[in-house]
């Protein structure tokens, strides 16, 4: 029983810490604009790190302290011997008190992981939502210079058609000064369909891209541990959760890789 809640405690907190870790990622691709090579110098060696760390250090306390015992229908973090805490006549052989540890080694990693996931998807999502506004004020600010620029020109060839025309033949100049204003309205014309047509360049597809798996994966995370938390608060609390949320948990628990390779590829 011992090895098997091992097993779990040291499963569930890699897996959020490293689900954390690719958030993290993520955030200094698209907000930071960090490279590759960044990355891995100075960011990756503590995605690793720590998850790994803090897994195996919860697992290890938690075994040496005697708190891994039967909990529904698994082993998990729970007084040893079943429901000691429970009767006065029974002395537990676990050190401290098994829900305080819960919150410490389950609870508490898998609420922090979840909200923390959360704010760094609104910052992606901001920092992509900034670049779009830039990228849109860039395209703006270029048609509308370029519609002064043409303006401009109109009416210096305006102006000069006037002072011709004064002179010389009216009706021919005013001819010449429309057929002169044609090219200048075409090659308008020409430059706003080219800016309206023109596809997303590849740094707004990326970051796109990693908005939307930013998005699912949370998604995903969601749907993993939601199940699980509110069935193990309502074991906590000494009730016995529905069978629902037990089924749905069972179910959903086992998901987190399934839902990384659907995301990821």
């Amino acid at each position: 029983c011992g090895i098997q809640g091992f097993i779990s405690v040291i499963g569930i907190l890699g897996s959020v810490f490293y689900s954390l870790s690719l958030s993290i990622y993520f955030l200094c691709v698209t907000k930071f604009s960090m490279s590759e090579k960044q990355i891995k110098g100075k960011i990756e060696p503590f995605l690793h790190i720590f998850p790994i760390a803090y897994a195996f250090c919860g697992g290890i306390f938690i075994y040496v302290t005697h708190n891994y015992g039967p909990s529904g229908e698994q082993c998990w973090i729970a007084p040893e011997p079943v429901n000691c805490n429970l009767d006065p006549d029974v002395e537990c052989t676990s050190k401290g008190d098994p829900n305080v540890i819960k919150w410490v080694f389950a609870g508490v990693p898998v609420s922090f992981c979840f909200f923390a996931s959360i704010v760094i998807m609104v910052l992606i999502w901001r920092a992509h939502h900034a670049q779009t506004m830039r990228n849109q004020a860039y395209r703006t600010g270029w048609r509308q210079g370029t519609n002064q620029g043409a303006h401009a020109q109109s009416q210096n060839d305006t102006s000069s058609s006037l002072l011709r025309r004064i002179s010389t033949w009216s009706l021919s100049l005013l001819s010449f000064n429309k057929a002169d204003q044609q090219p200048h309205q075409a090659q308008q014309g020409a430059l706003d369909a080219y800016l309206s047509s023109r596809p997303p360049s590849a740094a707004m597809r990326r970051s796109k891209e990693i908005r939307n798996r930013a998005l699912a994966f949370t998604i995903g995370y969601l749907l993993t541990y939601v199940f699980s938390s509110t069935y193990r608060i309502w074991e906590m609390n000494g009730s016995t959760a529905p069978f629902v949320i037990k089924l749905l948990a069972r179910i959903f628990i086992p998901l987190q890789g399934l839902f990384n390779i659907l995301i990821y590829t």
